[in-house]
């Protein structure tokens, strides 16, 4: 849209609310994993399919898939690690607790949502990951909590 101005013309662009927000979830997707990965926890990144590059759509299908198959894992070292724990037979809740942890940092772990599993608090990682959020009060996650989740994803454990 041109307005004139006396002897000027000025070029005015005017850009609709859907377009700002689209522009700023194709550029803050680019940014960082971390962006990309909250997305995906919170189940919004459906809606955004439609305005996202291709390039974005098969990052967002890999860490998607990623976060599945780590999760997955996850749970079932966890699993593990606590029917070894038992098959030691009878022993004091410390020491069942201390023998928990050995185990978990000896083979690396993750180590809050394993305790939170020992403890009954969860049953899954998806669910600790989930009652994060909550624990914090926010309709977002940390950005630190979800750097750790990136970090222990490529890792794989």
């Amino acid at each position: 849209m041109s307005v004139g101005y006396g002897a000027v013309a000025l070029r005015v662009k005017i850009k609709s609310a859907a377009y700002l927000m689209a522009s700023r979830i194709r550029t803050t997707m680019g940014a960082s994993p971390r962006n990309v990965m909250e997305l995906i926890l919170l189940e919004q990144v459906d809606d955004l399919y439609p305005i996202l590059q291709d390039d974005q759509v098969a990052r967002v299908d890999s860490m998607r898939s990623e976060l599945r198959d780590y999760m997955h894992n996850y749970d079932l070292r966890v699993t593990a690690l606590l029917a070894e724990v038992e098959e030691q037979g009878p022993m004091s809740d410390h020491l069942r607790r201390k023998t928990f942890a050995r185990l978990v940092n000896q083979n690396e772990v993750w180590m809050g949502p394993a305790m939170a599993r020992f403890e009954g608090k969860v049953h899954t990682i998806h669910e600790w990951i989930m009652r994060h959020r909550e624990r914090t009060n926010s309709k977002r996650f940390p950005s630190g909590f979800l750097d750790t989740l990136c970090d222990m994803i490529r890792q794989k454990g």
